[in-house]
């Protein structure tokens, strides 16, 4: 090119300044973003608990009305990865491997989910209040209607119209729950936030 004028000594590229500067805006947007990625992740986790028990009591009420006989979803409430619930024709202990089972046609299905498949989330005892019965805390959906039952001479349902299962994140800030009416349907309830 004419007129333009090389100077000696003055090369091309990034200089070690606005190198640092670039990092340091990295590192500031970096602090800024990571700690809600985190809160949104344990948010999911938590979500993702109360589902799968949505789901499964859905699945136990139907499982209910096919095989006409009382399904009950048993649930062993604790902290983060030892809590589980499994779904027989009994109550069971769905820490004790072949507990929970339950025939369907000329199939026996084993059915567990267990807190170790999802991280984060704890099912405290006092979170939930599903009936006791024989020292469990279980659902039970009737074969007619996949109704839920009242426990043997209690007279009444616990916890009014409906029991509910609520987890909390490992951080204890957020909680999700599950609830179940007397008629059987199952619902989630609304997000809850530990307030500072």
């Amino acid at each position: 090119m004419t007129g333009v004028k090389e100077i000696p000594g003055k090369e091309a590229g990034v200089t070690l300044i606005e190198t640092l500067v670039v990092v340091a805006i990295v590192a500031v947007m970096s602090a800024i973003v990571l700690p809600s990625f985190g809160s949104i992740l344990e948010k999911m986790r938590l979500r993702n608990a109360a589902e799968a028990l949505y789901s499964d009591l859905n699945y136990a009420r139907s499982v209910a009305l096919k095989t006409k006989q009382n399904i009950f979803l048993t649930v062993s409430p604790g902290t983060e990865g030892t809590w589980c619930w499994g779904i027989d024709t009994t109550t069971c202990d769905c820490t004790t491997a072949g507990s929970c089972q339950f025939e369907d046609g000329d199939v026996t299905t084993e059915f567990v989910k267990s807190g170790a498949d999802f991280p984060g989330s704890s099912l405290p005892d006092a979170q939930v209040n599903f009936n006791t019965i024989g020292g469990s805390k279980a659902i039970v959906f009737e074969p007619r209607r996949g109704t839920t039952e009242w426990p043997a001479n209690s007279g009444t349902f616990f916890g009014g119209d409906n029991v509910t299962a609520v987890f909390v994140s490992s951080s204890g800030n957020y909680s999700k729950g599950v609830q179940v009416s007397l008629l059987g349907r199952v619902s989630l309830t609304s997000d809850h936030y530990a307030t500072d």
